[in-house]
């Protein structure tokens, strides 16, 4: 029983856990936000362009359900991002080069 414990602790500890109104606790999957930065005078144009591109490997591969979009962070630089659950992080980053990435979270 306590390894039972230990093991629900560690699990808790590394994935995202969402509480129900009725109780009960549901372990979400790690997810991670590829970004593509883009500075300049045309950084707009170029983000919402590569965001584009993203829907549709995305659409290809099969990865509809993750969000995909774009962001204006100053007047001068813009993102476009690609949202992945942890377990397919490797698999898009390898095939589409972000240039960063960070844990996602619900509240960002």
């Amino acid at each position: 029983m306590e390894n039972i414990e230990i093991y629900l602790k560690n699990v808790f500890l590394t994935n995202t856990v969402q509480q129900h109104s009725f109780g009960k606790k549901i372990i979400m999957a790690e997810k991670i936000k590829l970004i593509w930065d883009f500075r300049g005078e045309s950084a707009a144009h170029i983000a919402k362009h590569h965001a584009k591109h993203l829907k549709d490997y995305a659409a290809i591969n099969n990865l509809m359900g993750d969000s995909i979009g774009q962001q204006t962070l100053t007047p001068k630089h813009h993102i476009a991002y690609m949202i992945v659950p942890k377990s397919k992080m490797i698999t898009v980053r390898d095939a589409l080069k972000p240039h960063r990435g960070e844990i996602y979270t619900e509240d960002q």
